[in-house]
């Protein structure tokens, strides 16, 4: 759809810039018919990935509460997992994490598609523009991306996993506190619990700490890499359109088609930077 769209915007700038006062109309028109046709079909994706997205994580946490819940005396995993802690904050795992492992997969797989179908229709037009942007736009793109991954990926993701776990920690100690209030309170143990919630904390403040700066710096990254592109896509094919050998429509083609490449090829990037594990690891 996204082609569909590039294709006439093209048409209609190029109509614009020779007068053609008819030829201009004609594509506008074409667009808004494009754009009724497309806004049912958008709504009808949304419905749809929505109504997967509740059944799935409905499905999945029924199942790993009946694994939890299912046995009954002490070998039941409920009893078990407390005794052993082979998993930590197991009610905080089935209730927040099988949505946010359906939100997260489903992401993935709809941003995958979109965006192997990107490269593939855009490339496609961006090579038939000008063979020599298409090779410039995928370096740049790469370069971009190598750093993104390679300089903040890794570490933001082991950031965020720990800041996922000292969260659970923390709460788990403050609801530790209201089950046992009542012998917390009798044998005056408020200061202990008190610097145990410090202890915990302080730890937590730091890890967020040390998050914000990273996603501080990777956000700067990837917005200067983004505004990049408005020089750089006119800059690739600006010099083809004063010499004459592409109409004036191929620069708003080329910045389009430019941009969903980048988007596509820096998708990992991007998913980097906004990645929230679900609970702690």
């Amino acid at each position: 759809m996204d082609i569909v769209f590039t294709k006439l915007g093209g048409q209609y700038m190029t109509a614009l810039q020779q007068k053609d006062e008819e030829g201009f109309y004609n594509g506008l028109k074409n667009f808004a018919y494009f754009l009724v046709v497309l806004l049912p079909v958008g709504v009808m994706h949304g419905f749809a990935i929505g109504c997967l997205r509740l059944q799935w994580s409905a499905s999945l946490t029924r199942h790993y509460a009946g694994k939890y819940l299912g046995s009954n005396g002490v070998g039941g995993a409920f009893y078990r997992l407390t005794l052993t802690e082979e998993i930590d904050n197991p009610d905080q795992r089935i209730v927040d994490e099988s949505e946010s492992f359906v939100s997260t997969v489903l992401q993935l797989v709809t941003s995958v598609t979109n965006n192997l179908l990107k490269i593939i229709t855009f490339g496609s037009l961006l090579y038939q523009i000008s063979p020599k942007v298409f090779t410039s736009t995928l370096a740049y793109v790469m370069f971009g991306t190598t750093i993104t991954v390679h300089g903040f990926g890794s570490r933001l993701m082991r950031v965020e996993q720990a800041v996922a776990k000292e969260k659970a920690t923390l709460r788990y100690s403050l609801i530790r506190v209201r089950e046992n209030a009542e012998s917390i309170a009798f044998f005056g143990g408020g200061g202990s619990e008190w610097i145990r919630f410090e202890s915990f904390f302080n730890k937590l403040f730091h890890t967020l700490s040390e998050s914000m700066v990273l996603h501080q710096l990777l956000g700067t990254l990837l917005k200067s890499f983004g505004f990049a592109t408005f020089a750089v896509a006119p800059l690739l094919v600006g010099p083809s359109y004063l010499r004459g050998e592409v109409e004036f429509g191929a620069i708003m083609q080329t910045s389009m088609a430019f941009n969903a490449i980048k988007d596509g090829l820096s998708f990992h990037a991007q998913f980097t930077a906004t990645v929230k594990p679900g609970g702690a690891c």
